[in-house]
C-alpha cells in the first residue's frame, strides 16, 4: 500500500517469532504519482528486520506509584489500565493494592493450544477462603478462558483450559504477612506446575488452550468485572515458553527483573 511518502507491505500470512526476514521489490512494481517507476531491489540487506524471539510477552511493573496507568516493558510495550488504582510500596519500587488492571488490545498475550507459558508474579494477601484472578484471560466460563493464573478458595490455581481439563492447584496461604513470589507454567504434552518462593509445590494436567479472542487479558478481576483479587500485587511477567525450575529461582532471587536482565 503506498500513501505518500509511505509504503507498507501487509504479510499473507502469520511471521514466525525469532525469525530473520527481508522486503524484496521487484522492478518496475512500484510506480510514483508522476508514473516513475521503482528500481526495487533484490538483496536482502537494504529492508530486513527480526521478529521477537519467543520469551517475555508481557512485564508490568508497577513502579509508575500514581496515575491510572501500568507499563509494559517487554518488547510488545501494551500499557494496562486501571481507573482508579491504589499505589504501595512493593517487593521492588510501587506496588498496586486490590489491582483492577486491563488491557486495551490483548492480542499479544493470545496464545493457542501448542503455546507453552509461564505467569510470574508477587503477591500478598490475607483472604484464606477466597476466589479471584491473578493475571491472565479469565471471565468467560467453561473452556472459553484460554488460560489464567487465579485464587480459587485461597489457592492459587493455574488454568490452562477453563474447566475442561485438570487444574493446577495449590493449597497456601501468605496470611497476609509476607510477599510471596508465585509462579505458574503450563507445558503442552507434559503438565502444568505452580512454584512458590522458588520451589516447585504442585504440577497437574497439561490440557491444551481453547482458541478464543473475545475476552480481555487482565490483572487482578475477571474480565466481567467481578471476582476480583483481594490483596497486593507487584511484578507481572508473561512469557509464551514453560521457564524452567533454574528460570523461577532466577525470578525469585531478582524482583523487578525479567529473565536475564538482572545485573550480574
Amino acid at each position: 500500500i503506498v500513501s505518500d511518502t509511505n509504503l507498507t507491505i501487509n504479510p499473507t500470512g502469520g511471521l514466525t517469532k525469532g525469525k530473520d526476514y527481508a522486503v524484496l521489490i521487484e522492478t518496475n512494481s512500484v510506480k510514483d504519482l508522476a508514473n516513475n517507476y521503482f528500481d526495487g531491489f533484490s538483496d536482502t540487506n537494504t529492508w530486513n528486520f527480526t521478529t521477537v524471539a519467543p520469551g517475555l510477552i508481557g512485564h508490568w511493573k508497577f513502579d509508575e506509584g500514581s496515575g491510572t496507568t501500568a507499563a509494559d516493558s517487554s518488547p510488545y510495550a501494551n500499557a494496562a489500565s486501571d481507573a482508579a488504582p491504589v499505589w504501595i510500596s512493593g517487593v521492588s519500587g510501587s506496588a498496586v493494592d486490590d489491582p483492577q488492571f486491563k488491557l486495551a488490545d490483548s492480542s499479544d498475550l493470545y496464545l493457542d493450544g501448542s503455546v507453552p507459558f509461564t505467569i510470574s508474579l508477587w503477591a500478598k494477601t490475607d483472604v484464606s477462603a477466597g476466589s479471584g484472578a491473578f493475571v491472565g484471560f479469565e471471565g468467560y466460563g467453561s473452556d472459553g478462558d484460554i488460560y489464567a493464573f487465579k485464587m480459587a478458595s485461597g489457592k492459587p490455581q493455574l488454568t490452562p483450559s477453563g474447566t475442561t481439563t485438570p487444574d493446577t492447584l495449590y493449597n497456601y496461604s501468605s496470611a497476609g504477612a509476607n510477599w510471596v513470589h508465585i509462579v505458574g507454567v503450563h507445558e503442552p504434552g507434559v503438565n502444568s506446575r505452580i512454584y512458590v518462593d522458588g520451589v516447585q509445590v504442585a504440577s497437574g494436567g497439561a490440557g491444551s488452550i481453547p482458541t478464543r479472542t473475545t475476552i480481555e487479558f487482565t490483572m487482578g478481576i475477571y474480565w466481567t468485572d467481578n471476582y476480583g483479587y483481594t490483596g497486593e500485587m507487584d511484578d507481572v511477567q508473561v512469557y509464551d515458553v514453560a521457564l524452567s525450575a533454574e528460570d523461577v529461582v532466577e525470578l525469585y532471587e531478582n524482583p523487578g527483573y525479567a529473565l536475564g536482565d538482572a545485573p550480574e
